[in-house]
């Protein structure tokens, strides 16, 4: 199969023929290549050097992101959501990146696949 990177057209035309879904979407969050993903309400900060898989819990902390934004401190580890979710056909394979904004923070994001 040949890969190749969904433009504008095509990522419309699948959500149209419903083989991709968004939800809640708006139209302006669909890019040349790409759909920018809103940021969720709620992140977890956790509160350790590194993530031991094995360990049964691991320190944590629930924080609601305020009106005036919130502060991730150098070398954090959280997890975020995004207002939207979001159903792909199995012929898809997102590739998940941060844009260039939180790039130009210093941030980096890590998926489960890497």
């Amino acid at each position: 199969m040949k890969e190749m990177i969904l433009s504008d057209k095509s990522i419309k035309r699948l959500i149209q023929e419903g083989r991709l879904g968004i939800e809640p979407l708006k139209e302006e969050n669909i890019q040349a290549s790409s759909i920018d993903l809103t940021l969720g309400e709620d992140v977890v900060f956790y509160r350790v050097d590194f993530i031991d898989v094995r360990a049964e819990e691991l320190p944590a902390e629930r924080r609601s992101i305020p009106e005036e934004g919130i502060v991730i401190e150098p070398k954090s580890f959280l997890l975020a959501t995004t207002l939207e979710y979001i159903r792909l056909p199995r012929t898809l394979l997102p590739l998940w990146r941060v844009g260039p904004l939180w790039e130009g923070l210093g941030s980096s994001l890590k998926t489960q696949d890497g």
